[in-house]
């Protein structure tokens, strides 16, 4: 899988490459067999992205508070030969319960997510 990284993400992240590596096998293992995904911060798509092309997921939702990282994910997804389709949604906002307009809650999506789902989740 290949994506681009900005450099604000690398500096995010300097050990990103390393841990995903190390974790890929388990990520492998606990998205087995699932029918839908969410990215809780998704950024730039890492793992949108292997959602979308290394699992049986039928939707993948990418939450992100910054809308620029919607054309970023895209291009990543292009990257890796992926084409627009209605298996992903990004969702310009946060996800928590602030109320405000920049904030949503999972719940709403709840009707459309098929079980069973992974989570993914940033700090």
């Amino acid at each position: 899988m290949r994506c681009i990284l900005t450099l604000t993400y690398r500096a995010n992240h300097r050990y990103g490459w390393t841990l995903r590596r190390e974790t890929y096998a388990w990520l492998e293992r606990f998205s087995s067999g699932i029918r839908s995904a969410i990215d809780i911060g998704a950024n730039e798509g890492v793992h949108t992205s292997f959602f979308l092309l290394k699992t049986s997921a039928k939707h993948v939702w990418s939450f992100d508070g910054d809308p620029a990282c919607q054309g970023m994910i895209a291009r990543n997804l292009a990257l890796n030969g992926f084409r627009e389709s209605d298996r992903w949604t990004f969702v310009p906002q946060c996800v928590g319960c602030d109320g405000d307009s920049n904030t949503c809650s999972l719940d709403s999506i709840a009707n459309a997510v098929e079980q069973p789902c992974l989570v993914k989740l940033d700090r």
